[in-house]
């Protein structure tokens, strides 16, 4: 299948011999389907970098360990911001070249590791311009939230029982919104690796995408959720399983170094195989309404 002309358009190829393309849109469980064959086509060629990018985030948890027992000087701090600026850039470089990996296996080109880690190094300043326009977003919307919740616990003892109630309503006030948001905007990240878009027009494609269908994107997004909740079911057992981490608030360090990455050789490309099935899903459709409506219009 080729894709509809435009700004960082390529043509596609047919798929692999595990994915087979979508040729327009689906229904959910085709849409879950492809995301599965896509994962086993791909896992393979993507493990390795799904590992070390979870491997990049070892030391933050492992010096908070040691920050807690050591107080770091306020002239330290500026080092440990730029530290966890740093991992955090490698972070994304990773999840870039993940998902050009994971694209290429898609189109039934994979690219080798070096030309993703490329893409994901080349993308990286607009990986992160994108990122903070999402955050500054998603941060001024928490706002109204945050006035509600902190109102709600002035009120606390005065309400009673139905402190519960408000408490309830205060977290749809805080989570409400931002959610809305995040399905408009999740498929940023995908666009500028993708199509190749700069930090707004990435996002604004999104948006595009998502028109329309915004409640069906929701649910497969919450569908992933739910596909992904035993992770944190297996957290929850370590932690269970290790009453010092209650107190220290800290993980085991093997779960950083070993346990982590481990699961993330499975987990990221299980899930960005499946957001991508979604994110072709919604190309299509909206390269089949586009095209509809020039037809129309040359009629």
């Amino acid at each position: 299948m080729a894709a509809s002309a435009g700004p960082g358009r390529r043509r596609l190829g047919r798929g692999s011999a595990l994915y087979q393309w979508p040729t327009g849109p689906q229904v959910i469980g085709r849409v879950l389907d492809g995301g599965f064959q896509l994962f086993r086509a791909c896992l393979s060629k993507v493990f390795v970098l799904a590992g070390a990018a979870s491997l990049v985030t070892a030391p933050i948890n492992l010096v908070a360990r040691y920050m807690a027992r050591n107080p770091p000087s306020l002239t330290a701090y500026p080092a440990i911001v730029s530290g966890l600026l740093g991992i955090g850039l490698l972070v994304a470089a990773f999840n870039g070249a993940i998902i050009a990996r994971v694209d290429s296996v898609a189109r039934g080109a994979p690219l080798p590791m070096r030309d993703s880690l490329s893409i994901g190094l080349r993308r990286l300043p607009i990986t992160f311009l994108s990122g903070l326009v999402f955050t500054i977003g998603a941060a001024l919307l928490l706002i109204p939230g945050l006035i509600v919740i902190v109102s709600l616990l002035a009120l606390a003892p005065r309400l009673g029982p139905a402190a519960v109630l408000a408490f309830l309503v205060g977290a749809t006030v805080l989570l409400g919104p931002v959610s809305v948001y995040a399905v408009w905007l999740v498929f940023g990240p995908s666009a500028v690796i993708i199509e190749r878009l700069g930090p707004i027009e990435s996002l604004s494609y999104s948006i595009t995408i998502v028109r329309g269908h915004w409640w069906r994107t929701a649910v497969l997004l919450t569908m992933l959720g739910i596909l992904f909740a035993p992770l944190v079911v297996v957290e929850g057992i370590i932690v269970a399983l290790n009453p010092s981490v209650l107190v220290a608030g800290q993980l085991p360090w093997y779960f950083d170094v070993i346990v982590g990455p481990l699961v993330s050789m499975v987990g990221l490309p299980l899930m960005y195989s499946l957001l991508l099935s979604i994110y072709y899903d919604l190309r299509s459709r909206h390269d089949g309404g586009d095209l509809a409506a020039r037809i129309a219009a040359i009629a």
